[in-house]
């Protein structure tokens, strides 16, 4: 960053799709540089409320230019509602608030952000539930020769041991099954599994066990 001097830098943690957690000492330390550029620094946490590792940000706020961005649907499983909120310092929020367009939460969102406020108890089962499953889908991938990637998230990154993502998204459209293939991410042969209930969980490896024959 010191040699190219970014006026923004976007951090995404969890990453997507690895998910890898950063802890705090390696965020303050990319934030110790980006004030030392003058650059802001964005910290995007859609994933970080089901990671067992998460730790407080908050107080980063005020040791520079910092925005930090969350989401409510990725983390309560309500993906069409699309609503998340930021935290920055007030200068910052007076500059965005200048910018932003009209109505850009609808009411029905606002009611649904709400309610989701007040559903903590929820949330420390979806983090037990992630826990315990990624770890049921780890083993069954190793036990099919595949190569999972330790994550901190709600996501698998999986290493396909040198298939190809689209051929096998390909076989298991048949079945009624999509993965997140990662080839826009140069990474052609991984896929991104999210990892849902137990029930699903079985028919994707079941899947997988039949395509991979």
């Amino acid at each position: 960053m010191e040699e190219t001097g970014p006026k923004l830098v976007f951090l995404c943690n969890p990453n997507n799709p690895t998910g890898e957690y950063l802890g705090k000492k390696r965020v303050v330390e990319i934030l110790d540089i980006c004030n030392k550029l003058d650059a802001l620094l964005v910290i995007d946490e859609a994933y970080v409320d089901l990671s067992r590792k998460k730790w407080y940000s908050d107080d980063l706020i005020r040791d520079g230019n910092l925005i930090i961005v969350r989401s409510l649907t990725k983390s309560f499983s309500c993906a069409g509602i699309r609503i998340g909120y930021l935290i920055a310092a007030r200068g910052i929020i007076k500059a965005l608030e200048a910018v932003k367009i009209p109505w850009n939460v609808n009411v029905l969102a606002q009611k649904v952000a709400i309610t989701l406020l007040g559903e903590i108890a929820y949330l420390k089962q979806g983090v037990e539930l992630v826990e315990a499953e990624k770890a049921y889908l780890s083993g069954e991938f190793k036990r099919l020769s595949l190569k999972p990637i330790r994550s901190d998230a709600n996501y698998i990154l999986l290493d396909l041991n040198g298939r190809n993502a689209s051929a096998l998204n390909e076989k298991l459209l048949e079945r009624g099954i999509y993965l997140r293939d990662c080839t826009s991410f140069g990474l052609p042969e991984f896929v991104r599994i999210g990892v849902r209930r137990h029930d699903d969980n079985v028919e994707l490896v079941e899947a997988l066990r039949d395509v991979l024959k």
